[in-house]
């Protein structure tokens, strides 16, 4: 056993002590005691301190692949909605452009072949802002997937090591 596990159990032997030898009270013997709340709370905070670095290693990735995620949801959703008043202020811009052109028959032909490009243009522009919003968050969660993977495989080797040493 690694010196870190035997703290942990030495300090979980303290603390059914504890338990086991305060006051208990009448008639709930079973169910109520009094305890010293400093000592358990002492006890707690050394077992946390003896836990393998592993496990705090562990939990700092997890939290971190937590930020990861929010922070690519975040920039994909600001990404597809610039992409979107982008296109909408495109459609706005040809329909104005659209509607001052109205004199001549080949002005408005032309001006609605404009229009009708430029329309397009917006929506080819809002399509691929979009795939690659989707794509970068793609990217950032396989990421973040293999990353929480090689946690996990640190946590259970650490485990089975652990396991074997019993």
């Amino acid at each position: 056993m690694q010196k870190s596990e035997t703290k942990v159990l030495e300090y979980l032997d303290a603390l059914e002590e504890l338990i086991e030898h305060d006051l208990r009270v009448p008639p709930f013997r079973r169910y109520a005691l009094f305890v010293n709340v400093e000592e358990v709370f002492s006890i707690t905070n050394n077992i946390r301190l003896a836990l393998p670095k592993e496990m705090r290693e562990a939990q700092r990735v997890v939290t971190e692949g937590s930020n990861m995620i929010q922070t690519a949801e975040n920039r994909a959703t600001r990404i597809v909605e610039e992409a979107q008043r982008e296109a909408e202020r495109l459609r706005q811009e040809a329909a104005e452009m659209a509607e001052r052109i109205t004199t001549q028959e080949e002005v408005t032909r032309h001006a609605t072949i404009k229009a009708r490009q430029i329309l397009q243009e917006a929506d080819d522009t809002a399509r691929e802002t979009r795939r690659a919003a989707d794509e970068y968050a793609q990217q950032g969660l396989k990421a973040l997937n293999e990353h929480l993977t090689r946690v996990l495989t640190t946590i259970q080797k650490g485990r089975d090591r652990w396991e074997q040493q019993k």
